[in-house]
């Protein structure tokens, strides 16, 4: 259960019961390591990558998104939309009066990423996401982590 409502909320999954996985791999009793995707369109005549702003790109618009696609539930309450996208960091975080960061945001980078963080699909719900871009690939996203305790 408490999986499954840290799955719904962005938390990155726990390793153990009580721990959340940190971002450099340490755990902690009473840490929580939010996540948070990064998505970027790819533009039909340019060619570039930017915010989705289509009109079936609803959710994703907002740039900042949980696991299934969805806006970030823990974006900070009152930023506008545009305040959001132009981001350079996750606008987001955790209730202050209960959690605290532990150090700053972190893009997880890997064998399965390209050298920024990114990987590359067709569709958000593609189970085969790359580290480099296909001719079809449209989307690409990158996971950001920030430990809280």
């Amino acid at each position: 259960e408490e999986q499954r409502r840290a799955d719904a909320v962005g938390l990155a999954p726990s390793r153990g019961r009580g721990a959340e996985r940190g971002a450099s791999g340490s755990e902690g009793a009473g840490q929580r390591v939010l996540e948070v995707f990064e998505v970027e369109r790819r533009r039909d005549v340019s060619q570039q990558w930017a915010t989705p702003s289509g009109a079936l790109d609803k959710e994703m618009s907002w740039r900042w998104l949980d696991s299934t696609g969805a806006r970030h539930p823990h974006i900070f309450p009152g930023m506008s939309r545009t305040e959001v996208v132009t981001s350079k960091v996750p606008p987001c975080g955790l209730d202050e009066a209960l959690f605290k960061p532990q150090g700053k945001w972190a893009i997880e980078r890997g064998a399965s990423t390209d050298a920024e963080g990114w990987r590359y699909a067709m569709t958000w719900t593609a189970s085969n996401w790359q580290p480099q871009p296909g001719f079809f690939d449209v989307l690409r996203r990158r996971r950001w982590l920030r430990t809280f305790s």
